[in-house]
């Protein structure tokens, strides 16, 4: 709560002490870098992900699909926007929706899926041990 109270007294209060991201209708060159970094940081760490050594995960594999998700919404939404309020501006907030919410709802299916075999799994072992108990019995 103090974090978001200092934070937003920082962006009303303190406006003048940010550095400028837009002169008039334009993004500034703070802007520009700021966009710069953080596409190359996604991008790195897509690259970091797709070059390790081990086998990739379904984690993994999600993550990697959320980076590329991401490196698109940024490239739309700040790269090809020319101003505030054009076609990228708004291509951009339009994919960044549709793209999460896709990801959301194939990542809450696979939680499913992925939940279902480790209940039938379970269900298997109890099987199996309750197989073991009932054979001990019989020997004994």
């Amino acid at each position: 709560v103090a974090a978001t109270v200092a934070l937003a007294l920082l962006a009303t209060a303190g406006h003048d002490l940010l550095p400028r991201i837009m002169n008039g209708n334009r993004m500034a060159a703070t802007m520009t870098n700021a966009i710069t970094v953080v596409w190359g940081l996604n991008l790195v760490a897509l690259m970091l992900m797709w070059w390790q050594r081990r086998r990739h995960s379904v984690l993994d594999l999600w993550v990697m699909t959320v980076l590329v998700a991401w490196l698109f919404d940024i490239a739309l939404s700040s790269m090809l926007n020319h101003g505030r309020y054009d076609l990228g501006f708004y291509a951009g907030r339009a994919y960044g929706l549709v793209a999460s919410g896709v990801v959301l709802f194939a990542m809450l299916f696979e939680n499913g899926r992925l939940h279902a075999q480790t209940v039938r799994a379970l269900a298997g072992a109890r099987y199996q041990h309750l197989l073991v108990v009932q054979k001990s019995a019989q020997l004994n």
